[in-house]
């Protein structure tokens, strides 16, 4: 074994016990139970008496946000993606998730120059005619700041956080191994492939570490989108761009959540969600590749109603099958045809024999009154 993987296995061995000890403080003795943990229980209990009795009034979904939220980016982002899986989690699990926000304090600006300069191998000074110290945003995996390029142009640096790389990867096989005693230990566990949700996670976060994929995606949004004047996506700039560093040409804009400064200036507010909703549904339907974050921090309203998307770190694909069964879908849900759209979900195998079909007619039904009321 290497210096490097001894050094990283110290480190998963040592938030392996921190996730372990969060969890205990936070009262989830009997899930440390059914992982056969039970070990470190009695020494920490006497220890977290006084703070696990102020939890005692939350609610267990309530208690597990903080759990993910006191363990630190790569948790909260685990949590975030569960958020989005009601097929997988209760409904309260759901809507707590749903509220863990990716605020953590921005690293330092010396960090950032040091970053800078271990990327293009040049002082910053000589990069950029001008650089504020104070970021615009920061986020776990990193932090915006506005800049001037040495040829006028205003942009935008997206820099990664320092050691942010190793610190995930620890925490994906701390995860990793969780998920496996999981599905050794936990009853029913198979129904929810924690072993297969944490390898998703991986996946999707890995590739938000390279910021050059990301610029490569904006490219290819900007390319599949090219023509439509409704939409519009902010120029790469390559030569200030690698996996650690992006530069973006400089967006300003209304926040589309922003309905009154929206409405006070002028701006149709109808055709701005018309524009939005069509833009999606080509993502999803047309082009078979769409933006996965697609909240109201990611978009700005342009002069003309322009719609402007940005943070493209996440994003999802649906094959040639899957867009003509969502087509089908839609179109079977415009006709009202609540029939056709059962057959579909049974055709697929998205519904088994132990679905009540009388209810679920009776519910998509109602789905479809709903919207045409």
């Amino acid at each position: 074994m290497n210096l490097l993987q001894l050094n990283r296995n110290i480190r998963s061995i040592k938030r392996y016990r921190q996730i372990v000890r969060v969890l205990f403080k936070y009262g989830f003795d009997n899930l440390l139970a059914y992982l056969n943990l039970t070990e470190f229980v009695a020494r920490w209990r006497r220890l977290f008496r006084s703070e696990r009795s102020a939890f005692v009034e939350l609610t267990q979904p309530e208690r597990m946000r903080l759990v993910l939220e006191e363990l630190g980016p790569t948790f909260i982002k685990f949590g975030q993606f569960l958020s989005t899986r009601s097929d997988l989690l209760p409904l309260n699990y759901v809507e707590e998730f749903a509220k863990l926000q990716d605020n953590v304090p921005p690293f330092s600006f010396a960090e950032v120059t040091a970053e800078l300069q271990r990327e293009f191998g040049s002082d910053i000074a000589a990069l950029f005619s001008s650089f504020t110290s104070e970021p615009m945003a920061a986020a776990s995996i990193a932090q915006v700041h506005r800049a001037v390029l040495t040829t006028g142009e205003e942009v935008v640096v997206k820099v990664r956080r320092p050691g942010i790389v190793d610190q995930i990867e620890t925490d994906i096989e701390a995860l990793m191994l969780l998920a496996m005693m999981a599905e050794k230990h936990l009853p029913h566990s198979d129904l929810y492939d924690p072993v297969g949700q944490v390898r998703e996670l991986a996946r999707t976060i890995r590739r938000e570490l390279d910021l050059s994929l990301e610029g490569r995606t904006i490219e290819r949004f900007a390319a599949n989108f090219a023509g439509d004047s409704t939409v519009y996506f902010p120029k790469v700039y390559w030569q200030f761009t690698t996996k650690a560093a992006l530069t973006m040409e400089l967006i300003e804009g209304l926040k589309v959540s922003d309905v009154e400064s929206l409405a006070a200036a002028g701006y149709d507010l109808k055709l701005i969600a018309k524009r939005g909703a069509d833009a999606f549904v080509k993502m999803v339907l047309q082009h078979g590749f769409f933006h996965g974050d697609l909240h109201p921090g990611n978009i700005l309203i342009l002069p003309d109603n322009v719609i402007c998307m940005f943070d493209f770190g996440m994003t999802g694909r649906i094959d040639p099958f899957l867009k003509r069964y969502l087509t089908d879908i839609l179109l079977a849900i415009l006709r009202r045809d609540a029939e056709e759209v059962i057959s579909l979900l049974i055709y697929s195998g998205d519904i088994t024999d132990s679905i009540n079909i009388r209810a679920l007619r009776r519910d998509i039904s109602e789905f479809i009154d709903t919207y045409y009321e």
